[in-house]
Order: structure tokens, then sequence, then C-alpha cells
């Protein structure tokens, strides 16, 4: 990492943390004492089935399994289009499983768009996938629906060995291919959709190969992280100290989450 990376990581990470003291503040002294629900997100979990089964991921595969209902979502935006009610900031497509495995995956696009164009009370779009499905009438959904304002590209490693120890079950050729063609066509399209690639490194000087480097510097956002569990990481051996947490969780005071059953969790990190 160069001395200019290093200044902007240390940047990045500062505001970050006065960002999140800022908006806890708010969630808990001035929205809760007001008459609507204010939300940062809203997470859809279209699907609790995920085709990965990578390294360091929480999710218990033995759990229920299904997909979200056309009747559910209905119901979800019905409620979120009255903004005396509801103020959430983000409307955001994931949560346990793999987003574009649902089989009506366009047309819960399209839903969405139009709850979007009657002035729904969410104001961005995000859709987060592991990009093994993005491809063929699922990739133009995306861009035909006019629903989605931000797609996250989650992509671990830096080089393919990587890339297939830790996202267990994908293919680092497809997946380039897939995430390349997005590109492609969200540039001759004008950018309508804002791209961000998520990533997750065993060490702190990762080696990135060309063309996983290629997509980081295409993307629009472009965020490293170090894997974790909730006790400090120390099962995953990294060696790093457990650190107990202090304060209320920021999740419980400005997220939500619906499930595909239609049940309501306080968190997207509780799998």
């Amino acid at each position: 990492m160069n001395m200019r990376s290093r200044v902007k990581d240390a940047a990045l990470r500062t505001w970050y943390g006065i960002d999140r003291r800022m908006r806890r503040w708010v969630y808990l002294h001035l929205n809760l004492r007001g008459r609507r629900v204010h939300l940062d997100r809203l997470n859809l979990e279209f699907t609790s089935i995920c085709d990965l089964r990578c390294r360091f991921c929480i999710l218990d595969h033995r759990g229920n399994r299904g997909f979200m209902t056309r009747e559910t979502l209905g119901r979800v935006l019905d409620e979120i289009r009255d903004r005396d009610r509801f103020s959430i900031r983000y409307l955001e497509l994931h949560n346990g499983g793999e987003t574009l495995l649902h089989p009506d995956f366009g047309s819960f696009l399209e839903e969405i768009a139009r709850a979007k164009r009657d002035g729904a009370a969410f104001r961005e779009v995000r859709l987060t996938t592991n990009a093994t499905r993005l491809r063929g009438e699922k990739r133009d959904a995306v861009f035909e629906s006019g629903a989605v304002d931000h797609v996250r590209f989650s992509m671990d490693g830096g080089t393919r060995e990587e890339f297939e120890r830790i996202r267990i079950g994908a293919r680092y050729e497809q997946v380039m291919e897939n995430v390349e063609s997005f590109l492609e066509e969200n540039e001759r399209r004008g950018r309508p959709v804002r791209t961000w690639l998520i990533s997750i490194f065993t060490e702190p000087d990762p080696v990135l190969d060309d063309r996983f480097r290629a997509v980081a510097e295409r993307v629009d956002h472009y965020t490293p992280r170090y894997p974790h569990t909730w006790d400090g990481s120390r099962d995953l051996g990294l060696g790093r100290p457990s650190r107990r947490p202090e304060g209320l969780c920021q999740f419980v005071a400005n997220q939500l989450v619906v499930l595909w059953s239609g049940r309501v969790s306080p968190c997207c990190s509780d799998l």
C-alpha cells in the first residue's frame, strides 16, 4: 500500500467512525421522538438459499429455506408507500441467500420499480450479489426495470486461487466474465447503475492479479475487508484479540430485515 492509499484509508476510517456515531445519536435522540419510522436500511430477503459455501460465511444452510412470495413483497411495498409513516434511506435486496436465485427476480424488480415511481418512502435501491448468476435475463432485468441504483459485487481473494479457496462453489472465470459484462453494459447505457466491489482478504496487503485489479479500478466504489467473527476472529486463526462490544448496536436502532417467509428480524447479521 503506497502513501497515498494509506492516507486515503486513514481518512475513510476516521470519517466512518464519526459518521457512525453521528447517525446513532440521530436515531436514538431525534428519530425515536418523531412520528415516522426512520430506517437507514430495510433489507428484503428474496431467498435464504445460496449457491456457495464461502469460507467465512455464517449462514446456516440447514435452516429454513425458501423464496419470498409475491404477496409478501406486495404487503411490504404497500406499507412503505406511506411517507407519513416511513422514511427509509436504502432498500437493500439481500440478506441470507443469493438474491438472483429467486425464480421471479425480474418481476420482483418491476414491482419495486413501480413502488419507486409511485413515490414510496425509500430513497435508493441496492442489490448485493455474488455474481454467479449475473447474466442473461437477470442481468438485463437490473437495467431494464429501472429499480436498482447500486449493484455491489461480492468477490474475495484478489487472485483465482484465493477467490476459489474462499468462495467455495464459484468459478473465478465465470464470475469475472459476468462482472465484466455487466460493467460493459452499464457503460454502454451511460452508467445508470453505480457499482461497488466488496472484497475479503486474509492479508492486510493482499496480492491482486491484473484482472481483479482492473475490475477494482473500474467500479465506482471499492471496499476491501478483513474477515471477522463476532468474538474477534479468534476461531479463524487470524490472531486478532477479542474486543468487547460497546454501547448499542446501530443495527438495532436503524435497520430492519423482512425475511423470505415474511417474518422480521432487527439485524442483517443475525443469520
